[in-house]
């Protein structure tokens, strides 16, 4: 028998609240309470507070994504300044002749085996360890190094201590958007359970086919066990973000695809679909996106309100053969 897969990310369990939410509201206003109109109401009013809290780590994430490229440039920078340095100091030493223990005034050992700096501050601090190791060397009567100079290794510094910092700025905004989101996390997961656990109950005379294609236009997922037919749940991936594009398009795998049984994500935006009753179906982003399908043919396409990250992958889930 097919194991129900319960929502497990921010995503999946929007999607799941909001198409419970709106279809549980549909069947009561048919006369068929599958689910209790209080449960639907407390999803209705704790599912803004809940997107809000969504919406709020797009930008943390955004902001994040651009702060470690600008640290990972910077860092770029330093390290060539910082390699160079070093092999400009020992090739002056051997030419000119000069005790091998100049090498420790800027922390290198005798034999002249540079350091393997791992982690941006560690980078730093060599860069550093340079500038007072020449101080140092300068204040035993040597000439100071150049090419790179002092100069240039503070010039370096400044900006990639900056953008360190900023980094470490933006990982504390990023998970404080993600802690609130988390802190949400059960009385959402709460109202889940609280939806199947009716859906079970209501539908037990029923044969489990049944049961599962009705809980499935509440926005369930089932997964088959091994040598189980699939009973019309997949999962597609119709692209991959690059921080710049929003819109992206395909056909489904597998057609026709069950009007109202979408659930499109890039792991931040949320999309559900509302059938239009002419065989194509509008898709609403939690965000502000937009997007639509043709049920008949599985074309789809999705706009997300602002581009998804790279590497995001742009997953539709949705039900077929119906």
């Amino acid at each position: 028998m097919p194991q129900h897969l319960p929502p497990q990310s921010h995503s999946a369990r929007y999607i799941f609240l909001k198409r419970a939410a709106l279809t549980g509201q549909v069947d009561i206003n048919n006369g068929r309470t599958l689910v209790s109109q209080g449960t639907v109401d407390n999803i209705n009013n704790l599912l803004p507070s809940y997107r809000l809290a969504l919406n709020a780590i797009v930008p943390a994430t955004a902001t994040r994504s651009r702060e470690l490229r600008e640290r990972n440039e910077a860092i770029g920078v330093l390290q060539v300044h910082v390699r160079d340095f070093w092999e400009v100091l020992k090739r002056r030493v051997v030419r000119m002749g000069q005790d091998a223990e100049v090498l420790n005034y800027y922390g290198l050992p005798l034999d002249g085996v540079v350091p393997r700096p791992e982690t941006p501050d560690q980078w730093i601090e060599a860069a550093n360890a340079c500038v007072a190791g020449d101080a140092l060397a300068v204040a035993a009567g040597l000439a100071p190094m150049s090419n790179p100079s002092v100069p240039e290794m503070l010039a370096v510094i400044t900006v990639a201590t900056a953008e360190q910092a900023d980094v470490s700025e933006a990982d504390r905004d990023h998970d404080e958007a993600l802690a609130a989101a988390n802190a949400l996390v059960p009385v959402m997961d709460g109202l889940a359970e609280d939806v199947m656990a009716q859906l079970r109950f209501n539908t037990r005379k029923m044969d489990f086919p049944s049961q599962r294609r009705i809980q499935r236009t509440y926005g369930a997922r089932f997964r088959n066990l091994p040598g189980e037919p699939n009973e019309g749940d997949f999962k597609d991936v119709i692209g991959t973000g690059d921080g710049v594009l929003t819109t992206f398009e395909g056909i489904l795998t597998h057609q026709p695809v069950l009007p109202a049984s979408i659930g499109s994500s890039d792991g931040i935006e949320s999309f559900t679909d509302t059938d239009n009753g002419d065989g194509t179906g509008l898709l609403t982003g939690s965000a502000g996106g937009t997007g639509s399908i043709v049920y008949a043919t599985g074309a789809i396409q999705v706009n997300f309100a602002s581009a998804p990250i790279t590497g995001a992958a742009i997953v539709v889930e949705y039900v077929a053969g119906a």
